[in-house]
Parts: C-alpha cells; sequence; structure tokens
C-alpha cells in the first residue's frame, strides 16, 4: 500500500490503517497505528465529537462505504464511547 511505504519512508509517528496485514507490517516497522474506531473514539473521549455522531459516522461508513465490523467489536465501540 502506497500510504504504508509513504509512512515507513518518512518515518511517520503513527498510521491511520484499518487492515489487519497493513497494521501488522506498519508495527513491525515501528509505527503505531491506529483505525476508524480508534479515530472516533478518541474523538469522543476528548470531547471533539458527541457519541451518537460517532455512531452516525461508523454507520456511514458500514453503509456507503464497506467498512466491514463484527457485530462483538461494535458492541465494544458503544460501551467504549457511553452509547
Amino acid at each position: 500500500d502506497l500510504t504504508l511505504t509513504y509512512a515507513i519512508r518518512n518515518q511517520a509517528a503513527w498510521l491511520l490503517a484499518d487492515e489487519r496485514l497493513m497494521r501488522r507490517i506498519a508495527h513491525e516497522e515501528g509505527l503505531a497505528t491506529i483505525g476508524t474506531l480508534g479515530l472516533l473514539a478518541a474523538a469522543v473521549k476528548r470531547g471533539h465529537l458527541a457519541a451518537m455522531d460517532a455512531l452516525d459516522e461508523l454507520h456511514i461508513a458500514v453503509a456507503k462505504h464497506g467498512f466491514r465490523i463484527s457485530i462483538n467489536l461494535y458492541q465494544r465501540f458503544r460501551a467504549e464511547i457511553g452509547e
């Protein structure tokens, strides 16, 4: 992936990635990663986004952009953001 290559070459502090393989390679290269759910949860915890808005964004990602998430992870995300 071009994003991963760029992050490694430029010694990025972290990488936004949801794919397991990309996250594993980034970790092996010493890059911290955060996924979509982690980014949304962090925005809620820091007060930049309301919990309901985070859920709306997740639902849009699933419905319109093919984002896939297990029911278990969905439930954990809701619990984490206090929904």
